[in-house]
């Protein structure tokens, strides 16, 4: 469920779930508001979509993370779901690794509009995400063509390495 952090996905499980409470009040990228980035208090951000409006934007933290290792450096591998107050609903992946004695985000991708996420994990030195995205003739609501993708650290963008078509789930 998204804004509540559950078991990591992936090794090393104690060190990993240690590592998610920090990964719930980190900063992230995001192309959602006009400075970049939002800084998640307990797995979310939110802040009004306009000034005196209803509708807001909303950061959270999802139950996907998963931990490892990209070039020997540890690394944690996690999905964000955004809204902004309209119809969409974002994911984005993000690898935070240890930087100065904290934890930072290093690179991240946009993963689609009302895709579903399977499962993260992060292996061979690529963080790899199973999901259902939209096969061409898909209306927004209703993805259906499982993949398989998987993305290594790019400067400070997530490059997708591989992207194969999967059984649906």
């Amino acid at each position: 469920m998204p804004g509540t952090p559950a078991e990591p996905e992936g090794p090393p499980a104690a060190e990993c779930q240690a590592a998610t409470d920090l990964l719930a009040d980190l900063t992230y990228s995001t192309e959602l508001i006009e400075t970049g980035s939002v800084e998640l208090q307990a797995g979310e951000y939110r802040a009004p979509a306009a000034p005196g409006s209803a509708s807001e934007i909303i950061v959270q933290l999802t139950h996907h993370v998963a931990c490892g290792e990209l070039a020997g450096v540890p690394t944690a591998a996690v999905i964000l779901v955004s809204t902004a107050g309209g119809s969409g609903t974002f994911y984005s992946l993000h690898a935070v690794q240890p930087l100065d004695e904290t934890m930072a985000e290093v690179a991240d991708t946009m993963l689609g509009d009302r895709v579903k996420v399977q499962r993260v994990a992060i292996d061979q030195d690529l963080i790899h995400v199973d999901l259902v995205t939209h096969a061409p003739d898909d209306p927004l609501c209703c993805p259906t063509q499982a993949v398989r993708a998987a993305y290594a650290v790019d400067g400070t963008r997530l490059r997708l390495v591989s992207r194969t078509p999967q059984s649906p789930p």
